[in-house]
């Protein structure tokens, strides 16, 4: 161990020309040791991912959307920290951060975006005119609304009298 310690380049360089010279051999055995080491694998990978959430955020920012943090916080300073759809304040809900919201022709960032008011504008395709279609039909008024009341569910009279009981 303290060979290893003490001579740490020429051992990374001896393992880098025998993984050079024994590729397959190499593979087999890096293959069978993350069979056997899954759960270690696996613990390691969750405790980097809740140590580094903000590094995971900024790689996806740039990845999906090409922006970096400074641009995604730029943006929600510009909205004052509020969803663009419904103003409700961000780490307001499950997930702490907006979404970004993007037109999927174009790929340019329109706002940020609370998850319902995401999942609303998903859900019609970014499209506005069935937007405006259930706008008006919820803006409509009260008398045309349709005629047959909503019949509701009386509890059978058995599980009434045992209640009473």
């Amino acid at each position: 161990i303290n060979y290893r310690r003490n001579n740490s380049e020429k051992v990374s360089a001896y393992n880098k020309a025998y993984k050079e010279k024994n590729k397959e051999k190499a593979k087999g055995q890096l293959t069978q040791w993350r069979l056997n080491n899954r759960d270690r694998i696996n613990h390691t990978q969750t405790k980097w991912r809740k140590q580094n959430t903000i590094k995971i955020r900024g790689y996806q920012l740039k990845y999906k959307y090409n922006l970096t943090q400074d641009q995604y916080q730029a943006l929600l300073n510009n909205q004052n920290g509020h969803c663009i759809g419904c103003s409700k304040q961000q780490g307001n809900s499950r997930r702490k951060d907006l979404f970004v919201d993007h037109c999927h022709k174009t790929g340019k960032i329109r706002g940020l975006l609370c998850g319902d008011c995401n999942l609303i504008l998903g859900k019609v395709n970014d499209n506005p005119e069935i937007l405006e279609k259930l706008k008006q039909y919820i803006l409509r008024r009260e008398d045309e609304y349709w005629k047959a009341p909503i019949k509701q569910e009386q509890p059978e009279p058995a599980l009434e009298a045992k209640q009473l009981s």
